[in-house]
């Protein structure tokens, strides 16, 4: 993998306090780094305390959480969706959680829906994958579940038909496969899974009386048609069988649940 750490310059800051966030998280995600996520997430509560007075103070307005956030999702976007240094920075927002002030983990889902609404705006493909992956392993570790996002990637990708064979499905296929490869259980015993947002034009109930269980078997199925699909990208139609068969697998281990 090319991803090999950050660099300062990559996301540069106009607001000292966000420099020092970013300089704590780059410390974080380097090769040979010996910060480890509980001692970065200590030391971000730190800052937050040290600041917390200039905070009120400031003429300028800087919400320490917002700017975490915007922070930790633009670093995100920016790690391949399969490198190690994702679990890190997912390792960090846990520790982050078990501090009393961080437990709620306040302002992630609103600069999260904000962060997801400029990737779809630069139609920022490979940023979303990595994104998407990265809340999928808070979703998975239950620092922070997110099956509202799921149920988005699910629908664009397998309900909307909106997407023909090409590079766009390929990527939005990955997106997908990559909640059910992090989440998938997660996911699956989520009451809120497929509960929210309107369905794709494609779906159609088929078999149960069960939504949720519906529609889970309607993604299984559309991503076993999309692996089948000759028009499909190997890579792609090999994603999609994965994930085809992990859903099943999953529902037979959680006979029941849903």
């Amino acid at each position: 993998m090319e991803f090999e750490g950050l660099k300062l310059t990559q996301y540069p800051k106009d607001w000292d306090v966000g420099r020092q966030m970013f300089g704590i998280l780059e410390s974080l995600l380097q090769p040979s780094s010996s910060t480890s996520s509980e001692v970065a997430a200590h030391m971000i509560h730190n800052l937050y305390l040290n600041n917390l007075v200039d905070l009120v103070k400031s003429t300028v307005i800087h919400n320490f959480d917002r700017e975490l956030w915007d922070l930790v999702f633009n670093i995100s976007s920016k790690v391949p969706y399969n490198h190690p240094f994702q679990e890190r920075l997912a390792s960090f927002v846990a520790h982050l959680k078990r501090n009393p002030r961080w437990r709620e983990l306040p302002n992630i889902g609103l600069s999260g829906f904000e962060f997801i609404s400029d990737l779809e705006e630069f139609d920022d493909l490979f940023g979303a994958t990595n994104f998407y992956s990265f809340v999928a392993r808070l979703t998975r570790d239950g620092t922070r579940s997110f099956p509202v996002w799921a149920t988005w990637c699910f629908r664009n990708t397998l309900e909307s038909g909106l997407h023909l064979p090409g590079p766009k499905l390929d990527q939005h296929t990955l997106i997908a496969a990559n909640w059910i490869e992090f989440a998938g259980e997660t996911l699956f015993r989520e009451e809120k899974t497929f509960s929210e947002g309107s369905e794709g034009l494609l779906w159609k109930k088929f078999q149960y009386e069960d939504l949720r269980r519906e529609r889970w078997h309607f993604c299984g199925a559309r991503f076993r048609s999309i692996g089948n699909a000759n028009e499909t990208s190997e890579d792609s139609r090999l994603i999609a069988i994965k994930a085809a068969e992990t859903m099943k697998r999953i529902e037979e281990k959680n006979l029941g649940q849903m």
